[in-house]
């Protein structure tokens, strides 16, 4: 029989202890981002504004110039091909949005006189444009295109509602508190927007026609709002790192915290999962959350990505890095939900 010393079995009970806190402590650590290799869809040089993801997933039409011009084509770049032409009349493009799957909406030119401009989504058939109330500001059209949300200064900053074919604003909010950032539902039923209450801002929403109502509590620096593509369901960013996921008519909100400064939140064609950009040790990566906030996946890559993305399919993300005085880089990645 092997004779065991107090020596030995001293160093045998530290062994047993020390890969229990080793397994004890473990699932603590975070776990280390899955790299992905995107691949770059397009690239140019030249002035670029504003732009937009169809809902085909492989069309991205943004404003373009070939140097500095106030008034900028409409340049639409086919993902899978890597090719683009110019299209649309030139305008002074502020923002662009997708109305539908065929159809643009886009606000024209810089407060205190703005315009808003509906369009085919190659640039033709453009609408009149519709003159928005002098000094309004944050004016979001409606997916169905039949109604603009703008935020005017009246005693304070309030919504309102014109319709396209012109006519008297009509007030959708009171002055109570300052409200800003409309973001229309898909079904174009609602608003959800922020309303600032002191030192903090909490999310709100309305349907069309009927009293607003608290959406959230209170949360400080709440900001970046996205709706679910069922209309029932919101992101948004809350505190600059957390991911709060609200569901609409029940008011019950779900939190998700991030290590670092949170991007824009994009929902998954599916409704399943939401995206943002994450700042981690320095650098920006992808994290998708799922819509119950309740597990995330964290996701590196190289180049990282800029503040504007999107999900193409149910499976592959496109984001764009550029800015308006230098080259367009459009990238695809695969991300796994």
């Amino acid at each position: 029989m092997t004779r065991i010393t107090n020596r030995e079995s001293r160093i045998a009970v530290m062994t047993l202890l020390c890969v229990a806190v080793a397994l004890a402590q473990d699932p603590k650590k975070p776990k280390p981002d899955a790299p992905l290799k995107p691949k770059r869809a397009f690239m140019a040089d030249g002035l670029f504004g504003p732009g937009a993801l169809l809902a085909d997933g492989r069309t991205y039409v943004c404003a373009y110039a070939v140097d500095a011009a106030d008034a900028m084509d409409l340049l639409a770049i086919d993902l899978a091909a890597g090719s683009a032409k110019r299209c649309g009349p030139k305008e002074k493009w502020t923002t662009l949005g997708t109305l539908g799957p065929d159809r643009l909406g886009a606000i024209l030119g810089e407060p205190p006189q703005q315009q808003a401009l509906r369009l085919k989504a190659d640039g033709t058939e453009p609408q009149p444009a519709v003159a928005l109330p002098i000094g309004a500001g944050g004016a979001r059209i409606a997916p169905s295109g039949d109604r603009i949300a703008v935020v005017v200064f009246d005693a304070k900053f309030m919504l309102k509602l014109v319709e396209p074919t012109g006519g008297d604003p009509v007030p959708v909010t009171d002055a109570i508190d300052a409200d800003s950032r409309p973001e229309w539902s898909p079904d174009s039923k609602r608003l959800a927007y922020l309303r600032r209450a002191g030192a903090k801002s909490e999310v709100w929403k309305v349907t069309v026609g009927a009293s607003a109502s608290l959406l959230t509590g209170e949360y400080e620096s709440a900001s970046q709002i996205a709706w679910a593509p069922d209309s029932k369901r919101l992101a948004f960013v809350a505190g600059g790192t957390a991911l709060a996921i609200a569901d609409v008519d029940a008011g019950k909100v779900e939190v998700w915290k991030g290590e670092g400064p949170l991007g824009p939140p994009a929902w998954a064609p599916a409704g399943d999962a939401v995206l943002v950009r994450e700042e981690r040790a320095g650098k920006g990566g992808f994290t998708v959350v799922s819509a119950d906030a309740k597990t995330a996946k964290k996701f590196k890559l190289e180049p990282a990505p800029g503040p504007e993305y999107a999900w193409a399919t149910d499976a592959t993300v496109v984001y764009r890095l550029g800015r308006r005085d230098g080259a367009i880089h459009l990238w695809t990645v695969e991300v796994a939900k």
